[in-house]
Formats: C-alpha cells, structure tokens, sequence
C-alpha cells in the first residue's frame, strides 16, 4: 500500500508538472483552456493525498500522529472545525443559487438547489448514523 501512496506522489508531481508545461507551452482556446487548471488540481490532489501516508513511514513520527489523533481535545476541535465549515458551505451554496436566479441562470440554479439539498440531506443521514453508534 506504501508503494502505491509512493507512486500516488509521483504521479501527482509528474500531472502538476505537465499542467504548467500546458498553461506555458499550449496555446488552448474554448473549453481546452481549462484543462492544464484540471491538471494542476489533480495534481495537487494527489500531491495532497499521498503526503500522510509518507510521514507514516517514520515510526515515532506515526505514533506521535497517533496520539493527536485520539486526543479528545483534537477529536472536540475537528467535530467543531467541521461543524463551522458545514455552515459555511452552506451560505456559499445558498449564494450561489440566489446569484444564478437572479441572473436568470436555469440550469445552473438547479444544480446548486441540488447541491443545497445533497448538502443537508448528508448532514440529516450523519446525524442518524452518529446518533445509532452513541
């Protein structure tokens, strides 16, 4: 599994590396343009996503992780921390949809009342899901 969170981390430079090379070298136009941005965000996600998992290797590094991780006073800041950004989310998505309406955008307005209603939809099936394992 390591090796593959290695190979995540490369893969994630090398995709990072030839969206630059595209936003220099490539001269896109219409919806082509945005694919060296699709790139770099892969990229970075991958990037992202790998790095953990490295620091991982080093035992006393992971076993200190390990005891943050469980923490109760780490554990009661994230709860918050997400709590917090659910709210946030939440005000975008709904600005969002009261822009798209009022510049008469149909479609996208539908899909922001979509993601709206996913949105809270996730935090309904959350709370019944934590409330069943307490």
């Amino acid at each position: 599994m390591n090796k593959l969170k290695t190979l995540a981390f490369y893969a994630g430079i090398a995709i990072f590396a030839g969206g630059i090379a595209a936003i220099i070298f490539i001269d896109a136009e219409d919806i082509m343009r945005f694919f060296p941005a699709v790139m770099i965000l892969s990229g970075t996600l991958l990037i992202s996503a790998s790095i953990p998992s490295m620091l991982g290797k080093n035992p006393k590094l992971a076993k200190e992780l390990e005891i943050h991780e469980k923490d109760e006073r780490n554990i009661r800041l994230r709860e918050k921390a997400g709590y917090s950004t659910w709210f946030v989310t939440q005000f975008v998505l709904m600005a969002m949809m009261i822009t798209f309406v009022i510049l008469d955008y149909k479609l996208p307005g539908w899909i922001a009342v979509g993601a709206l209603f996913i949105h809270n939809a996730s935090l309904i099936a959350g709370i019944f899901i934590h409330n069943k394992k307490m």
